[in-house]
């Protein structure tokens, strides 16, 4: 496990390296220059353009600047963002912690939904409950989540008046409130990862019901619960795993349009303000911690491997 570890945090400086030099090359490729906004917009004169660009070293070489930036980022400064002036590691600081409770609520949903459609699919495999379940999955797979999102708000905010529609409050202060706020957008995050679980549940689980050990339980007399649940489901559950090691990428992604729609003052919005205002250092900083927090899953993800199969342990 160790040597795992070690091998993750090896290959994470390089990663990293080229995640940021990629972004700033983008945000470079991109038409505009955050320097003509910071100088009055439209009605900044040459002059100011240049001073404003001359202040920030926008002016200076993209390596140059990447260089400047990456000497910083390694003593932990992201550096503040070009228009408010405030640390960007304080700002995500305080972000972080929203995005990481929407995206874990959204995953809770995919679990609640996603598995025990699965195992009743696996179950009853070309029955009516498992034409239902795939019909179901299918059209969850479909629905883009902003839309599902927008329907969600129109049916339990507008027309029924059950949930709140938009806006946020921290889980410390009102743990009630906080959950009121984040149903909708971890429902509209959520359905498409338990639709996407359940289809990959229901997969693994017909073929390692179809193994001779289980048979074997089977003809024991074990109970369906027992050999779902004890045999059967701890190698059903390595892919399934996979596919949520990954599923937690797309849903990190998905928060920045869905806390845009509920106004959730997450990563989402701070980042798609960054971009923008085409705010390097926002941009970097955002980037780098989605990096971080998808290298961070992987690893749990193969770490969770060695707890479901003894065999990879040994490997």
């Amino acid at each position: 496990m160790g040597a795992l570890l070690l091998r993750r945090l090896v290959s994470l400086m390089p990663l990293l390296l080229l995640v940021s030099f990629g972004v700033y090359l983008l945000v470079a490729l991109v038409p505009g220059d955050a320097s003509v906004t910071l100088a009055g917009g439209e009605s900044a004169t040459p002059e100011r353009i240049a001073a404003v660009k001359s202040q920030l070293h926008l002016d200076d070489p993209l390596v140059e600047q990447y260089g400047r930036w990456l000497g910083d980022a390694v003593q932990g400064d992201l550096g503040s963002s070009l228009f408010t002036h405030v640390p960007v590691t304080d700002d995500i600081a305080d972000r972080v912690p929203i995005t990481v409770g929407l995206v874990l609520a959204s995953l809770v949903v995919g679990l609640v939904l996603g598995i025990p459609i699965g195992v009743l699919s696996a179950l009853r495999p070309g029955r009516a409950v498992d034409g239902a379940a795939r019909v179901g999955t299918s059209v969850a797979l479909a629905i883009p989540n902003y839309w599902l999102a927008i329907e969600l708000v129109v049916l339990f905010a507008v027309t029924w008046k059950l949930l709140p529609p938009s806006g946020y409050v921290k889980i410390t202060e009102d743990p009630v409130e906080w959950l009121r706020h984040i149903a909708l957008p971890a429902v509209a995050l959520g359905v498409w990862s338990a639709a996407s679980l359940a289809r990959q549940l229901r997969a693994s689980l017909i073929d390692a019901l179809d193994s001779r050990y289980v048979r074997t339980a089977w003809a024991k007399g074990s109970s369906t619960k027992r050999v779902v649940l004890k045999h059967a489901m701890k190698n059903a559950a390595i892919p399934v795993v996979t596919v949520l090691g990954l599923q937690v990428g797309f849903l990190l992604g998905g928060t920045v349009i869905i806390e845009q729609i509920f106004s959730i003052p997450g990563l989402g919005p701070y980042f798609i303000r960054g971009v923008t205002a085409l705010d390097v250092p926002v941009i970097q900083g955002v980037a780098i911690v989605f990096v971080l927090f998808t290298v961070v899953l992987s690893l749990l993800v193969d770490i969770s491997y060695g707890l479901l199969d003894p065999r990879v342990r040994v490997e």
